[in-house]
C-alpha cells in the first residue's frame, strides 16, 4: 500500500518490491521523494538542499518528482476520514489476497 506520504526509503522499497511479479502495489502514487538531501549552509544563513542521489528502476526510468503510480488505484488516506480510510484500505488489500486453501498446493 502506497499513498502520497510514501517517501524516500518506503519509495525504495516499493521500487524493489515492484521488481517481484508476486507483489502489487495498491494504493495512490508516492511522493517521489527518493533522494536524501545534501544541506548546504549559505553565507546569508539559509540552508540550501540538494538532492545527491539518483535512483532508477532496472530498466532506467527515474521517479524522483513524479513518485510511483499503483497497478491499484485505491484512495488510503480519504481526507474526510483518514484514520478510517486507512483501516479500510487494510481490510479492502487484505481481501484482495487469496486465501491459502483456495490456491493449487504447490503455491501454498
Amino acid at each position: 500500500m502506497t499513498s502520497d506520504v510514501t517517501v524516500s526509503g518506503g519509495e525504495l522499497a516499493t521500487l524493489a518490491f515492484r521488481q517481484n511479479p508476486h507483489v502489487t502495489q495498491v494504493g495512490t502514487r508516492t511522493r517521489g521523494a527518493f533522494s536524501t538531501p545534501l544541506a548546504k549552509p549559505l553565507p546569508n544563513g539559509w540552508l540550501l538542499e540538494l538532492a545527491n542521489e539518483t535512483f532508477a528502476a532496472p530498466d532506467g526510468t527515474v521517479y524522483e518528482e513524479t513518485g510511483l503510480a499503483p497497478e491499484i488505484e485505491l484512495e488510503i488516506y480519504p481526507e474526510e476520514a483518514p484514520v478510517a480510510g486507512h483501516w479500510n484500505s487494510v481490510e479492502t488489500v487484505a481481501a484482495m489476497v487469496p486465501r491459502a486453501e483456495a490456491l493449487p498446493a504447490q503455491a501454498r
